[in-house]
């Protein structure tokens, strides 16, 4: 009878030992993924399923303090029937007393904490970036820039669609709508000024309400004034995590220039021929931390299409009544694929400029599918050759390389 109890007692360690050996793998594959994540829903999948592996591993604890709590009943009762030198039986419970110090062990190590704190890390880093993102737009409605209502995740590859397609590339970041968003609160009345046309609507069930909708469709094409050329192509962020970052590095290469008040290109020694005043500043950043890229792109893929049938496809969409493809092929535009049939875009541009001596602040930024490697680094002024730029502060000069970070 105690052998089979030994028995069964082998039997259930080998599984628990199957069973945490799993799980530790599967929160092992957890981390290693964690890092790349920048989507909240992405997120919050990977927690459940550490949530869910730390549910069972709990369980395992549970199965293995019975079987330590039978050992030592087994042991008890072995003494009991003066088999403790019973070789086969000592060696039996010896083996399974090391299998259970040896699962304690495991499961201790077991990365449930650290995978939990990544993705509270995680969590608190999207928070930020949402927060610094609201900060950007409230700057870009006073004037600073454009690059987040413009091409922030917020507007929507709906919009950038937009732009791509028509001939002068009308932004999301009109007037009235500075933040280029595309969706708004549910069952919340809403009225936007854009392009001088107030807009009263709700959403219900997914769908937008709009109130008098022939009246301010018509008005929407006569008024749609506001526009900027794009070369039939738009682009935007995946997320404000990876905008926050390449803002940040941007400005980290800008703060290393930022006390240079003069420039001219080329390598000089006579500081009376380093006359331009250093006031603009263009980073383009490869690849970022995280990710495969900083977001996604689309481009004309046929003749543009006319202001009233983009106004007439971005209904549809926005009602469900088509699809993303069904709405590209209706503007006829597409997602620029980059690295084999990656659609993010692994190059960004950003663009700074600032008064005499001031601050560097924002003008724009954006995912760059016309950078290439070799044109990574910075430049004083829009498409710069790469080479020697000579950098002035009082009559005391500097050469940098414009196609590398300082």
């Amino acid at each position: 009878m105690l052998a089979s109890r030994i028995k069964s007692e082998a039997e259930k360690l080998k599984k628990l030992e199957a069973a945490v050996t799993r799980e530790a793998g599967v929160l092992k594959d957890l981390q290693d993924t964690l890092s790349g994540l920048t989507k909240p829903k992405d997120i919050a999948s990977k927690q459940r399923q550490v949530d869910a592996s730390s549910d069972r591993l709990d369980k395992a604890r549970q199965v293995l303090e019975t079987s330590r709590s039978e050992l030592l009943e087994n042991i008890e009762k072995m003494k009991s029937e003066k088999l403790e030198k019973e070789k086969a039986f000592v060696t039996a419970l010896g083996n399974i007393k090391s299998r259970i110090s040896a699962l304690d062990e495991m499961l201790d190590s077991v990365p449930v904490d650290q995978a939990r704190a990544q993705i509270e890390a995680l969590i608190k880093k999207q928070a930020e970036a949402q927060a610094w993102q609201e900060e950007r737009l409230k700057a870009e409605e006073g004037g600073e820039g454009h690059g987040t209502g413009r091409h922030g995740a917020q507007t929507g590859m709906e919009r950038q669609a937009m732009r791509a397609s028509t001939q002068d590339g009308v932004t999301p970041d009109q007037d009235g709508n500075t933040s280029g968003v595309s969706r708004q609160e549910k069952g919340v009345t809403q009225t936007e000024t854009w392009n001088q046309v107030k807009v009263t609507y709700t959403e219900e069930d997914g769908k937008r309400v709009i109130a008098d909708i022939d009246k301010t469709a018509q008005n929407i094409v006569n008024k749609f004034d506001r526009t900027q050329y794009s070369g039939g192509k738009g682009s935007m962020w995946a997320t404000p995590v990876l905008e926050k970052e390449a803002v940040e590095a941007a400005l980290d290469v800008a703060n290393k220039l930022k006390d240079f008040t003069h420039w001219a290109e080329g390598n000089t020694s006579d500081h009376t021929a380093v006359t331009t005043e250093f006031k603009n500043l263009t980073v383009l950043l490869g690849k970022p931390s995280s990710s495969v890229g900083w977001g996604y792109a689309v481009e004309r893929d046929g003749d543009a299409v006319d202001v009233s049938t983009v106004k007439s496809e971005l209904k549809k969409f926005e009602t469900g009544a088509q699809t993303m493809d069904q709405l590209f092929k209706a503007l006829n535009v597409k997602f620029i694929e980059r690295d084999g049939g990656v659609k993010m875009i692994p190059h960004c541009r950003v663009v700074l400029e600032r008064g005499a001596g001031g601050a560097w602040k924002l003008k724009t930024h954006y995912p760059d599918n016309g950078i290439s490697s070799g044109q990574l680094g910075w430049e004083t002024r829009r498409n710069q050759p790469k080479g020697d730029i000579t950098f002035r502060k009082g009559t005391d000069l500097t050469v940098k390389k414009n196609n590398a970070a300082p």
